[in-house]
Parts: C-alpha cells; structure tokens; sequence
C-alpha cells in the first residue's frame, strides 16, 4: 500500500506501507521542500531507541467493508501535511506537521519520530557517504 504525502507549501513523499502489518517499509523523498515547518534542530538522543517499525492508522486508506472480511479499496492514499526537511552535515530529516517527538524508534540507520499520540513527526537518517570515480561526468578533478 502507499501513502502519497504532498506538503501544504510544497514537497512529495511517498511511503510503502505493508499491507498485512502497516508498518512503514520505504520512504522516498520525490520533491523536496527546502525549509522544516518549525525551526527543528536535528537532534537525536544518543541513549537507547525502540527498535520497532512505525504503523500506520488504517483510516489513512478507504476500505470495503465485505460480510466476512475487509480489505483496501484502494492501494493508494494522498494526504497534505506541512513537510519540510533540514540537513546538517551529518544527517537529514524530514518533517512531518509540527507536532513535537516525543520518543524515536530505531530502524537501522533511519530514526521515526513519533507524537505522543502516536503519529510520524519525521524520519532522520546519516547524510549517505558518496564516492566519485575518477573521470566520471561532473566528478571533482
């Protein structure tokens, strides 16, 4: 399943749900919005995380209710959001509303805020390491 989030002042993302846990599964950044919608340092605590994937609230997809069992009407599934995104030079983080994190939840590198009802807040991850061949087109010299 997918969830299709356009930000309110502009930015796409798009995120793969699993259809039998609603686990968050991939993140892709399609446009990005330069500035977060709040002044939100990028901190992550160094302590301990939940290592536990982010689940998504069912009502975000229509679904058909059959005698003996429910399933999405559709697959897919738009919602605007204010997104934002701020970067240091070690890590990256998308903003999800203003709502504030109350805790982390580990998964590998990427760290999921989350609101203490529950919600996304953002997704934080290492700025990736990146290798230019020599010669390759728009490499350093």
């Amino acid at each position: 399943m997918h969830l299709h989030v356009h930000g309110e002042e502009g930015g796409y993302v798009e995120l793969k749900v699993d259809s039998t846990t609603f686990a968050l599964q991939k993140l892709v950044v399609v446009e990005e919005e330069a500035p977060p919608p709040s002044d939100s340092p990028i901190e992550i605590p160094t302590d301990s995380f939940e290592y536990l994937a982010q689940i998504f609230d069912l009502d975000l997809w229509e679904w058909k209710i059959m005698p003996d069992y429910a399933e999405p009407a559709s697959r897919e599934s738009d919602v605007d959001l204010g997104l934002g995104s701020s970067r240091n030079e070690d890590f990256i983080a998308l903003w999800f509303d203003n709502d504030p994190t109350a805790r982390f939840l580990g998964c590998g590198d990427v760290k999921v805020g989350v609101s203490a009802d529950g919600a996304m807040t953002c997704a934080i991850t290492p700025v990736p390491t990146t290798h230019e061949e020599a010669g390759y087109p728009g490499a350093s010299a």
